[in-house]
């Protein structure tokens, strides 16, 4: 069992705390079961219903129980009485937090808080948090790795992560997206496609090949109808949604599963034969950032296609690289990103849609294979460097 809640929403939770240390808060909350899971998604800006849903209650936590497990809860026997199920979140003036989940009369164990924003902080109750999260080893696998990701922390959030990528799986950008998410090393990568045969046959060859790429990444290809509710619960079974889908229902739906299930999203598409868009959508301010809903995607291919693919390869190593950054914490609320090639597919720009030059990272292990190619001289750093 988890929570998720927005970075946003902890923030005012907590000063709403230190305002009202000696009341408790109730919150909005979703639920959310898949597979004999439970997600409570937690919100502050909608009032718990009074007979629908769960109810969750946060509350100062005395300092003499800092660090308590969930059996504390069992010691009060009024929590047996209660019929409704609950969540129960004990703060401390520092963040850390204890917790319960009360459902049928029985207390039971809550795994992590999940805070979705800038960091993709995983909070377990009862521990305190990582006070130097930028430790980088010398040697051993994804050492040089975490250090260009700038220590352990970012890489341990990174590699907690389910990925989900949204798209065909005979595209490149599906295709050097899910490589870039195995070599990271992520927890999990789910190939979200369409269920006609070609496109079944693709994911499952890619989910393959993925599976000998990185033995310790979990790979599996999902085939569903678009538009049903089996292809919005594939979606929200992830951390983080990878968009390459030229349909722009396909993205329009991504859209609110990132907003319903707090789900960062990071859209890429082909906007032409020579420029691309990778943006940002953090959620409860996807709508705001999404811009007007059309499709600006070009079906045709050219007729010398390796710009193209050029193209396709950096546009979805910048597409991993906003996820890197996301578990960096440099990473604005809001961020698109437009990408440039010149006809003989060497890359011109990275920029934002204010026209100002954006460096990005290039010496990671996600996108080593893509060192070499193209001009990486990106904004005001040399080829190569991390920025």
């Amino acid at each position: 069992m988890r929570a998720v809640i927005t970075a946003s929403g902890l923030d005012g939770l907590l000063e709403e705390l230190v305002r009202r240390p000696m009341e408790t808060v109730s919150l909005g909350a979703g639920v959310r079961r898949s597979h004999g899971e439970i997600e409570l998604l937690l919100t502050t800006d909608l009032p718990p219903a009074s007979s629908v849903g769960p109810e969750v209650r946060a509350f100062r936590l005395a300092p003499t129980l800092r660090g308590i497990g969930h059996r504390h809860w069992m010691l009060y026997g009024s929590q047996r009485r209660s019929h409704r199920d609950r969540l129960e979140l004990a703060f401390n003036p520092d963040g850390t937090f204890s917790a319960a989940w009360i459902e049928d009369g029985a207390v039971r164990a809550v795994d992590e808080l999940f805070v979705v924003g800038p960091g993709l902080e995983r909070r377990v109750p009862g521990a305190d948090l990582a006070v130097d999260e930028r430790i980088v080893p010398r040697t051993g696998a994804y050492s040089r790795y975490a250090g260009a990701l700038g220590g352990l922390g970012s890489l341990a959030r990174l590699q907690a992560l389910d990925v989900a990528i949204v798209g065909d799986p005979a595209t490149g950008l599906v295709r050097e997206m899910a490589t870039a998410a195995v070599r990271a090393g992520v927890a999990s990568v789910a190939l979200i496609c369409g269920p006609d045969e070609v496109t079944r046959s693709c994911a499952l060859s890619l989910a393959r090949h993925l599976r000998v790429c990185a033995l310790e990444t979990r790979v599996h290809a999902i085939a569903v109808e678009r538009g049903r509710v089996e292809e919005a619960s594939a979606m929200a079974g992830s951390d983080v949604l990878l968009v390459a889908a030229s349909d722009a229902a396909v993205r329009r739906s991504a859209r609110h599963v990132s907003s319903a299930y707090l789900r960062p999203l990071v859209e890429v598409e082909m906007t032409s034969l020579d420029r691309a868009r990778v943006a940002l959508h953090l959620p409860l301010s996807c709508y705001a950032a999404a811009g007007p809903q059309r499709d600006d995607s070009i079906q045709a291919s050219p007729p010398d296609a390796r710009p193209r693919r050029a193209l396709e390869r950096f546009a979805a190593a910048v597409a991993f690289q906003v996820v890197e950054r996301l578990a960096m914490a440099e990473v604005d609320a809001s961020h698109a990103l437009v990408v440039e090639t010149t006809s003989d597919g060497r890359i011109q720009a990275v920029r934002t849609p204010a026209e100002q030059p954006l460096g990005v990272p290039t010496r990671c292990r996600a996108c080593r294979s893509f060192a070499g190619a193209g001009d990486l001289a990106l904004g005001e750093g040399r080829p190569g460097e991390l920025r």
